[in-house]
């Protein structure tokens, strides 16, 4: 049965900038996979698993009352960071001639050379930043329609305890005339919105219907749905709980083909550690019933795979099993093969995404601590870091100057405010 979403609800038919030390997580996940996994790891019988039941939410997890995935790991590595005053999570534009990202709770966009603003006929550099969303709630995690003409993120509304669901939702903003609207309003958590390749579908991961995270593909027009959304990925028990990542399976971080008939995305369906394979499936319902693992390896949550223009490789981002201490960023055949490891940073490398002509990558570097953007040529190795060196706010912006001063001293004195 296709699980259905119309206007954007349930039908009822259905900033960290340094990863935290790493050894001690995986030492524990080892201990928890060897204390889950039987024999070979395999997961018990089918008719073994129980299945999830439609109750009400349990505690909040991390702070979202439907996502049941995880703890604060997930949270660090997958949902949007803390509220970052540097770039995250970069998507190309069509053209590639600008970058846009997730930066102060905003979506920005960032020149990468001199030219001329067409709009408003001023000079542009690289490293010039143009906010173009702006609203209380957190923005992340922009992707490009194919035409330019939209982009799609996601909206985090920060809700407490007591103020109504913590969720965050789909919106889409129209580039040529500014104004932003919402895809979806109910007390579920998206993310990883990304279009097809002839920019009539969008693909997503939502926690509906019981809270835990599955893939989407829906139909779209002129910015607005013309569809109902398909499940690809559905819930499933792997029958025994898996230490930071629970019993239930998860389905993540979703990746067109070229052909827009399939995607790659990350799940750790019957894998009993980590956060899953990168498995390759038809981009329709139950598409995970007809899966292929291109790669098996225990990632956890930075994978992100990115599939090249032409289809034939993906970029992404691991630690090889833990074998590496940082994130580093890998390339491997779409239809599986042994991976080839482009950085050897002492430093985190992920969010990677090819450009459209494949030639360069950007990805996310913490080498100075704060997330900073950077490219790497794909053939060659060059790298190239962009830094925002002056921001075009999208309305009025003011300078609040603090001195603090304390009895007994005279001039002004050091202080967190």
């Amino acid at each position: 049965m296709t699980d259905t979403l119309v206007d954007g609800r349930h039908s009822g038919s259905l900033d960290h900038p340094r990863s935290p030390p790493r050894r001690a997580l995986y030492t524990a996940l080892l201990c928890a996979g060897l204390l889950a996994c039987s024999g070979d790891g395999a997961p018990p019988d089918a008719g073994a698993r129980s299945t999830v039941s439609d109750t009400p939410p349990p505690a909040r997890v991390a702070g979202y009352e439907w996502a049941r995935h995880g703890g604060n790991y997930m949270y660090n590595y997958y949902l949007p960071p803390a509220p970052s005053s540097t770039p995250w999570a970069p998507a190309w534009s069509p053209d590639g001639e600008t970058i846009a990202v997730g930066m102060s709770g905003s979506i920005w966009t960032v020149d990468l050379e001199d030219g001329v603003d067409a709009e408003t006929g001023s000079a542009t550099a690289p490293g010039l930043a143009t906010e173009l969303t702006r609203a209380l709630e957190y923005h992340f995690s922009p992707a490009w329609s194919p035409d330019g003409r939209w982009i799609v993120y996601t909206a985090d509304n920060g809700a407490s305890i007591g103020e109504g669901p913590h969720t965050i939702q789909l919106e889409i903003l129209d580039v040529e005339s500014g104004e932003s609207h919402a895809l979806t309003d109910d007390e579920f958590v998206y993310a990883d919105p990304t279009f097809s390749p002839d920019g009539g579908r969008l693909a997503f991961v939502s926690t509906r219907p019981h809270g835990y995270f599955n893939v989407y593909v829906r139909r779209i027009e002129d910015g607005r749905w013309s569809g109902d959304a398909v499940a690809v990925t559905s819930d499933n028990d792997f029958g025994r709980s898996r230490l930071y990542f629970g019993s239930q399976d998860m389905h993540l971080s979703p990746s067109w083909m070229p052909n827009g008939q399939e995607l790659l995305l990350v799940s750790n369906r019957d894998v009993a550690l980590g956060s899953g394979n990168v498995i390759r499936v038809p981009a329709e319902a139950r598409g995970i019933e007809r899966r292929s693992t291109v790669l098996a390896e225990q990632t956890l949550y930075r994978a992100r795979p990115d599939v090249s223009p032409d289809g034939k490789r993906f970029v992404y981002s691991s630690t090889s099993g833990s074998a590496d201490q940082f994130n580093n960023l890998y390339v491997q055949p779409t239809i599986g093969g042994e991976p080839y490891k482009l950085t050897f940073f002492e430093h985190d490398a992920f969010h990677a995404r090819w450009s459209p002509d494949g030639e360069w990558i950007a990805f996310i570097s913490n080498e100075d601590g704060l997330p900073q953007l950077e490219f790497l040529e794909t053939f060659g190795g060059a790298r190239r870091r962009i830094d925002i060196v002056e921001r075009r706010w999208k309305g009025s912006m003011g300078a609040l100057r603090v001195t603090v001063r304390a009895e007994g001293i005279s001039g002004p004195t050091a202080r967190r405010v």
